[in-house]
């Protein structure tokens, strides 16, 4: 089966700190977080000839990005007094997307990148992950 899909990055910068394996907290520290929400459907819309527009995806993503832009995640409060992971924040920005925009026929991943080759990814459609341990 054939699939479209578009993408739309954002990025901002915001500090967090998280719980070490040894069940230590981390010190606070900045990233500079780079995002990459995905849309796919298995054809575009018949009138516009688009997945999503890529204006109205940007807005989405500017407004959800701007609530942690330059922030300390951890005393924001956006997760739920949840420690912000790079999963918690790929998480968060899908499910803020998909509350605030109706953008929901067709997001397919959030990927959120908290540094250079360190990236989480979520999938809000997904009812299971394809491997468990």
């Amino acid at each position: 089966m054939a699939i479209y899909e578009i993408s739309v990055d954002h990025a901002f910068t915001a500090s967090h700190a998280v719980l070490m394996p040894n069940g230590q907290m981390e010190k606070p520290h900045r990233h500079d977080w780079m995002v990459m929400v995905s849309f796919r459907a298995g054809q575009v819309d018949a009138r516009s000839g688009m997945v999503a527009d890529f204006l109205v995806v940007k807005s989405a993503l500017d407004q959800v990005c701007g609530l942690m832009d330059a922030m300390d995640l951890n005393s924001l409060g956006l997760l739920g007094g949840d420690i912000p992971t790079a999963e918690r924040v790929a998480r968060f920005i899908a499910e803020e997307i998909l509350r605030r925009h109706g953008l929901e026929h067709s997001l397919y991943c959030v990927q959120v990148t908290e540094a250079v080759g360190c990236r989480a990814a979520f999938y809000p459609w997904l009812d299971e992950p394809p491997c468990r341990s």
